[in-house]
């Protein structure tokens, strides 16, 4: 299950996480939807799958079901471009219909999404 945050004071900490971002990035974002599945490190069962909602070669952000808390250490899963890597949940930002963004910045090697996928908008 992927670690949530806390329900009475979760919305007032997830706004406070997203605008305390800086707003320098060191990759260019692209829009692409590719779906991907979270786990929490060491197990191999699906915490939940998600669908990215733009990339980088240093992180993603992706529309999941569950808040999930800043600072959480996740794996993320991909089909296309294959691949698997450790994640930190950088902010959990609550939006319309029961859905989060999560902002993900990679902890391992930077990622080519493009490679093998045709889903770039």
């Amino acid at each position: 299950m992927v670690h949530l945050a806390e329900q009475k004071s979760g919305a007032m900490a997830l706004r406070f996480t997203r605008s305390g971002l800086q707003s320098g990035r060191l990759y260019r974002r692209i829009h692409m939807t590719v779906p991907v599945s979270l786990l929490n490190p060491g197990e191999s069962r699906v915490a939940e799958d998600a669908v990215t909602e733009n990339v980088s070669p240093g992180g993603a952000r992706v529309l999941v079901k569950t808040p999930v808390a800043p600072d959480v250490l996740l794996q993320l899963k991909s089909p296309t471009p294959r691949f698997r890597t450790s994640v930190r949940v950088v902010y959990c930002e609550p939006l319309s219909a029961g859905q989060f963004g999560l902002g993900l910045q990679l902890q391992g090697p930077s990622v080519n999404w493009i490679e093998n996928s045709t889903d770039v908008a």
